[in-house]
């Protein structure tokens, strides 16, 4: 599946996902934490870190959303990242691979949007 992901770094503080964006992009985290939080007015609440063997950014992967959180990067991390377009290829060319990651997509989905507050965290 590697093939087609984009490895990426990112150093602290690096923004990966800006909230108010419209791109649908997936990130597939290696190493490294990353922080989720929605700007309110002159304030950043913080809605939850994300670690090594976790995912985010799956609300948007699945629908043409609007960003509701931004996403950066705590601490050095590596991520794999898949776009839509990328996963259309995936879909062509390795359909069982992408149905299993389509599905290990949709539970992270659904297993945040049943948390207290995980639907205001889901990116």
């Amino acid at each position: 599946m590697s093939k087609f992901m984009l490895r990426r770094t990112a150093e602290p503080r690096t923004c990966l996902i800006q909230q108010g964006e419209n791109e649908r992009r997936v990130y597939f985290v290696e190493s490294g934490l990353l922080r989720v939080f929605r700007s309110e007015a002159r304030d950043k609440v913080q809605m939850g870190v994300i670690g090594a063997g976790s995912l985010v950014g799956e609300g948007a992967f699945f629908a043409p959303l609007v960003r509701n959180a931004s996403v950066e990067a705590i601490e050095p991390s590596v991520l794999w990242e898949l776009s839509t377009e990328a996963f259309a290829a995936m879909t062509a060319h390795q359909p069982e691979h992408a149905l299993a990651l389509a599905l290990y997509v949709g539970a992270v989905l659904s297993e945040r949007m049943l948390k207290p507050g995980g639907r205001l965290s889901v990116t």
